[in-house]
């Protein structure tokens, strides 16, 4: 039996993570359905993720044997100075997500772990998520990895 692992993936890579995908897509749009599609095509699906990994995504895959138990999915963002803020170059945690039954075994840590080494690697200053306010189960995750709230953004409906 082959040993769970953590691999950089690539645009080959992309169908195997759909699966893990599609249930964090159902878990939003279950929980916003008027913002979040149900079932995403899965062409365009493979060209969203596809654009992001040649434009300045980097992919890493928890894999057991062949199958991908989690994903995580971050880019980086260059902010120049302004007159109110220093520029900085940080990583943005864009996606992640672990296959329902593989949960709560220490993968999505680990694979925020192997990103924050891999940023810091690259020089960078620090890293930021955002995650809906219904995903518990994201907001306990990202605790345990070390984010803290840093700003709130609030909505309204017109």
């Amino acid at each position: 039996m082959n040993a769970r692992r953590i691999v950089t993936g690539n645009a080959a890579d992309i169908p195997a993570i759909l699966p893990l995908v599609a249930e964090v897509q159902t878990l939003h749009a279950n929980a916003l359905p008027g913002r979040f599609a149900q079932s995403p095509d899965q062409g365009e699906l493979l060209e969203f993720f596809g654009t992001i990994l040649k434009d300045s995504g980097h992919l890493l895959i928890c894999k057991e044997e062949d199958q991908a138990l989690g994903y995580l999915l971050w880019t980086i963002a260059a902010r120049p100075a302004n007159p109110f803020r220093h520029a900085e170059r940080m990583g943005l945690l864009d996606h992640i997500a672990v296959t329902n039954p593989a949960r709560r075994q220490g993968i999505g840590l680990s694979l925020i772990n192997t990103m924050k080494a891999a940023m810091r690697a690259d020089g960078l200053t620090g890293w930021a998520v955002t995650y809906w306010h219904f995903n518990t189960a994201s907001a306990a995750l990202m605790a345990k990895a070390g984010a803290i709230p840093a700003h709130i953004r609030a909505e309204g409906t017109l």
